[in-house]
């Protein structure tokens, strides 16, 4: 089944769709979401390969080039968290709206925060649904628990 097929299925489903159909079609989409993931990964490789050999590539558009060209991966990691930290109190004069100002928007691993806060974690988080732009309702979606996996959370009981 190619990707516009597909497509054509996956907007054809209904209630009185079988629960096998549903299924399949989910399968596809998944492998299609693979192949794509490989596809990707292919052409990152073979445009490297390009490249070096025959130099930038080059695509012209009405609003100016496009180029792609092969550079180096980079990441920027903090080398110790409280050094940083203290460097960044004393350079601000203590003041922690600067402080918090250099922190990314969410700095903190809310779940790991849990147990040390106790009673005051809502107090210093707050969880809320994502509004679908077009209803302005929650967006719903599909979450999956494959209970047959040991590497997958399990939802807290309450």
């Amino acid at each position: 089944m190619n990707p516009f097929d597909l497509l054509d299925s996956l907007r054809s489903v209904n209630a009185d769709t079988s629960r096998d159909e549903l299924l399949e079609l989910v399968m596809r989409v998944e492998g299609l979401g693979s192949i794509a993931k490989e596809a990707k990964e292919l052409r990152e490789s073979v445009m490297i390969d390009w490249i070096e050999i025959n130099g930038d590539l080059v695509m012209e558009k009405p609003d100016g080039p496009v180029r792609w060209y092969v550079g180096s991966k980079k990441t920027t990691k903090v080398n110790s968290v409280p050094n940083c930290i203290e460097a960044l109190l004393i350079s601000f004069g203590g003041d922690l709206d600067k402080f918090a100002g250099v922190l990314a928007s969410n700095p903190f691993k809310y779940g790991a925060c849990r147990e040390p806060l106790g009673e005051q974690w809502g107090n210093h988080f707050t969880v809320s649904e994502v509004p679908d732009l077009k209803t302005g309702k929650p967006k719903r979606t599909v979450q999956q628990i494959d209970e047959g996996n040991p590497h997958v959370r399990r939802r807290r009981k309450k």
